[in-house]
C-alpha cells in the first residue's frame, strides 16, 4: 500500500474547535493539507471550485460539524447526490444521540460519525480510526 498526504476539508465555524481538530489530526498521524471553510455553503463552493475556490483540490475526506449542514442533513444529501462529490468520505462531528436519531440512515459506506472534541485523547483515537478505515489505500495500514 502506498501512503500519501491527504487533502482534508474541514467545515467548522468555531476557531477553537478548528484548532483542536487540526492538532488532533496531527497527533493522530494524519498528514496532508487541511483546508478550512466556515459554512455549508462555503463547503459547496469549495467542492464545486466556484469563485475564490477555482483552484481548490478535491478533498480526500470532508470533516463537518453537523450544526453547519443546512437543515441538518440537507447538504449531506446534496453532497451524496452530486456525482463529483458522492464518493468523497464524510466524517460528521455529532454527539451519540444525534447519530442515532438523525444520522442513522447515512452512517456506513463513505459517511461516518465522530463525537466532537470534548476529550482530546478519545477524539484523536476516533478520528484516526475513521480516516484509516475510510482511506486505507491512501494512508496505509494503521500503525500503533
Amino acid at each position: 500500500m502506498n501512503s500519501r498526504p491527504l487533502n482534508l476539508l474541514l467545515v467548522e465555524e468555531d476557531r477553537v474547535d478548528s484548532k483542536i481538530i487540526k492538532v488532533a489530526l496531527s497527533k493522530a498521524g494524519i498528514q496532508g493539507d487541511l483546508y478550512m471553510v466556515t459554512s455549508g455553503r462555503e463547503c459547496i463552493r469549495f467542492l464545486r471550485k466556484q469563485s475564490e475556490y477555482s483552484a481548490a483540490p478535491t478533498p480526500d475526506v470532508i470533516i463537518v460539524d453537523l450544526n453547519l449542514l443546512r437543515a441538518g442533513t440537507g447538504q449531506l444529501n446534496d453532497l451524496k447526490a452530486h456525482t463529483d462529490t458522492a464518493g468523497i468520505p464524510v466524517i460528521i462531528l455529532a454527539d451519540d444521540h444525534v447519530e442515532k436519531e438523525i444520522l442513522a440512515p447515512y452512517i456506513g459506506g463513505t459517511v461516518r460519525s465522530v463525537n466532537p472534541p470534548s476529550r482530546i485523547g478519545e477524539f484523536i483515537a476516533s478520528i484516526r480510526k475513521v480516516i484509516f478505515d475510510l482511506l486505507p489505500e491512501v494512508v496505509g495500514a494503521i500503525r500503533d
